[in-house]
């Protein structure tokens, strides 16, 4: 039962996953009122798996990763499409990357990549402001194609900024750094997908730090 409820909740993800790699073309092909019916549900998924990852006790260190790749990919998507809509687009589209720097920065220097609170805000009003966007880009005037950004831009700036503060964060003129509790008695297939393992350590460890951990004990 576990691996139906963990394949119904990653399919949902995958969804997010899949659009990204089609909405480009749709938008060309069908303009923006199919897209933004297609964004939307893809934005309700992202809703949904988490939902169902908590409902059904199957959120997974794998789950996280495929949820968080998912969601950047998507976004870039739709931002490139927005470029061809209003060039301030660029603006959130550098924004964007920058958090992807930062995460992936703390990913290599063992930090939890965790999404926080700002960050989830943000996704909302990406979500908003993109399906916005789709449905009116045939009648809205440029000023108003711009205005609809403000908004994602302004969480954009607070997301990097909380990122940051989460990096610099000082405590005696050192840059914390989260440490592995004990030992872990399993495989890395087993914490990738051990519902369990994630539960206990989401806010203490990342993936990264847990390879290296079980390689330095292997040898």
């Amino acid at each position: 039962m576990f691996k139906l409820k963990f394949l119904i909740v990653n399919f949902l993800t995958m969804i997010r996953l899949i659009v990204a790699l089609i909405i480009i073309p749709i938008y060309f092909k069908f303009g923006g009122f199919v897209t933004s019916i297609i964004v939307a549900i893809s934005y309700l998924t992202d809703c949904l798996d988490g939902f169902l990852a908590r409902h059904f006790n199957c959120s997974t260190f794998f789950g996280s990763i495929l949820d968080g790749v998912s969601d950047k990919i998507f976004n870039i998507a739709n931002l490139i499409i927005f470029l061809s809509i209003t060039p301030l687009a660029i603006i959130p589209i550098i924004l964007e990357v920058i958090i992807i720097i930062i995460q992936i920065y703390k990913y290599k220097n063992n930090y939890v990549v965790k999404t926080s609170l700002i960050g989830k805000a943000k996704m909302w009003v990406m979500g908003l402001t993109v399906v916005l966007t789709f449905l009116t880009v045939d009648e809205a005037t440029n000023i108003f194609k711009n205005l609809l950004l403000v908004p994602l831009i302004i969480f954009e700036i607070l997301t990097v900024l909380d990122y940051l503060k989460g990096i610099f964060k000082v405590e005696n003129k050192r840059i914390k750094k989260i440490k592995p509790k004990g030992k872990f008695n399993m495989t890395l297939n087993e914490m990738l997908f051990s519902h369990s393992f994630y539960d206990k350590n989401k806010n203490d460890i990342n993936i990264k730090m847990v390879c290296s951990y079980l390689n330095k004990n292997s040898k």
